[in-house]
């Protein structure tokens, strides 16, 4: 996550990026208080325990008029997959605490937070359809990456699954593929959320 100051509409080479204006505890430096023109969540909300106070807390730093972009996954399969082996799998195998992120997260559900929480709030939102190249594991051709794709989505070992949970999901990844120039590509829809927050 980022904060831009900028003239708006950006313009090429009219804007400085900072990661560093918040500390360890996402509180602003009293040294640096300046307000931003633009904050970017960039698929990084999987991340916060609380994904819905760390945007409203953010936005308390944007300036009169200012927007926030958050990127994040919408409603697929990858979180239909993770929610599977959230209620299914042995935790030793996969468990929620032991992963890099929430990727149950779904755009929809930061937008129903957020206008629940927030009356100052005004959402649009975008869709764009994303492939990532499965081919190797829906055709199970036997090589080193067959299921890199598929393990790093999951964040658990797909070898290590039961049979039945293995069978489960490469049903759920071939049926949500498309056919792209011969190959087997996984589709998700990557949503933009575009919010601005009024005084």
């Amino acid at each position: 996550s980022s904060g831009i100051n900028a003239e708006w509409p950006l313009r090429p080479g009219e804007y400085k990026v900072s990661s560093s204006f918040f500390d360890t505890e996402f509180q602003l430096e009293d040294s640096k208080c300046d307000m931003f023109d633009f904050i970017l969540f960039s698929h990084s909300l999987y991340g916060f325990d609380d994904s819905r106070g760390s945007v409203l807390h953010a936005s308390k730093f944007l300036k009169p008029g200012g927007k926030m972009l958050i990127f994040n996954q919408g409603e697929g399969a990858t979180a239909a997959i993770f929610n599977y082996l959230v209620d299914r799998s042995d935790p030793e195998i996969f468990s929620p605490d032991k992963c890099i992120g929430d990727h149950s997260l779904t755009a929809e559900k930061i937008i129903s937070q957020l206008e629940e929480d927030s009356s100052n709030l005004t959402i649009s939102a975008m869709r764009e359809r994303c492939h990532e190249d499965v081919d190797d594991f829906v055709r199970r051709v036997d090589t080193p990456q067959t299921n890199y794709k598929i393990d790093f989505s999951l964040q658990a070992e797909y070898e290590r699954l039961s049979k039945e949970m293995q069978n489960h999901i490469y049903k759920m990844v071939a049926e949500n593929c498309d056919v792209i120039e011969g190959r087997f590509q996984w589709r998700h829809w990557t949503i933009g959320i575009v919010a601005s927050f009024e005084v």
